[in-house]
């Protein structure tokens, strides 16, 4: 799902979101490290993926993990990536 997502919503290869996916994975801001519209943001996407308990935002995307395996991902809204601290 996240293969076809990814081609659809960003335009990426495969090749492209396995090593994007990765790097999200170990330096992706998580749900802890965000605050006030960015967190309200998160959890919105929480409550529709229950079962994802790894919500990770790396570059303006967002990546949705249960454990370690990519489920889907998302482009982040633009009036949010202002909130992000680079």
């Amino acid at each position: 799902h996240a293969y076809k997502r990814a081609k659809e919503r960003l335009k990426w290869k495969n090749s492209v979101l396995d090593k994007m996916a990765e790097i999200a994975l170990k330096e992706g801001l998580r749900h802890k490290d965000t605050k006030g519209t960015l967190r309200k943001y998160i959890d919105k996407l929480w409550l529709k993926y229950k079962n994802c308990n790894n919500i990770r935002i790396y570059g303006e995307n967002i990546y949705i993990f249960p454990g370690s395996t990519l489920v889907t991902i998302y482009r982040l809204d633009n009036k949010l990536i202002k909130y992000i601290k680079y």
